[in-house]
């Protein structure tokens, strides 16, 4: 059970909502969400992920059901709910898949891997960026991962994987946000959905932005 209502007041997870205010957000959601209170490194990172996942502008498939909701007149939670149900494998919610594929294939040799997964025809999620050659986003996860002393044996393998990729299709192929966020969930040991569930809390932030803004 998620929490309980008392007299005393609600209690999340056994512990008092009163109690939790005042602290961060991030680690009252981490608390909800594992039924426990998340350590330093676990908070660190669940919080980066969640910065990580927060805008990258108006392009994006989310922002633009959220704009074009928010200017016909949608109220705000409407207009939210347009942006987040359109996140898929293709935008935002490839974390949680690339982290399965990631379990599976660890250890793997990278470009013999993929060149099975190519001559199969298959899409490598959480890889490849319209703009970006090294998504910066990723480089700053992993720093994050890295200064608090994580060991990160699926962040390291994806990347290996990626410059795997950017060899056999004879362009930049970089691991991408969800791809470096369904890493960490792999190698800190949550389940997949967490990637996917991180970015939906952390883009509803950004499109809450979008909304005000194209409000007319």
């Amino acid at each position: 059970m998620i929490g309980e209502e008392k007299k005393e007041g609600y209690e999340l997870r056994g512990q008092p909502l009163a109690s939790l205010i005042g602290g961060s957000f991030a680690s009252a959601v981490f608390l909800a969400w594992f039924g426990r209170d998340a350590k330093d490194a676990e908070l660190a990172v669940f919080e980066a992920c969640l910065v990580a996942s927060l805008d990258h502008g108006e392009e994006p498939p989310s922002a633009q059901a959220t704009r074009l909701a928010s200017e016909t007149g949608k109220s705000l939670a409407q207009s939210i709910a347009a942006g987040i149900g359109v996140l898929d494998t293709k935008h935002g919610n490839a974390g949680g898949a690339c982290a399965a594929w990631l379990r599976v294939h660890l250890g793997e040799d990278p470009a013999v891997l993929v060149a099975s997964e190519l001559k199969e025809g298959k899409r490598l999620l959480g890889f490849g960026h319209r703009i970006y050659e090294r998504d910066p986003r990723t480089i700053a996860l992993r720093r994050v991962a890295k200064d608090q002393a994580l060991d990160t044996p699926h962040l390291d393998f994806a990347l290996r994987v990626a410059d795997a990729l950017s060899a056999a299709k004879g362009k930049t192929m970089p691991l991408n946000v969800d791809g470096a966020i369904g890493a960490l969930c792999a190698d800190l040991g949550w389940s997949d959905d967490i990637a996917d569930a991180l970015f939906i809390l952390g883009r509803t932030g950004g499109l809450i932005a979008h909304a005000r803004e194209a409000r007319k």
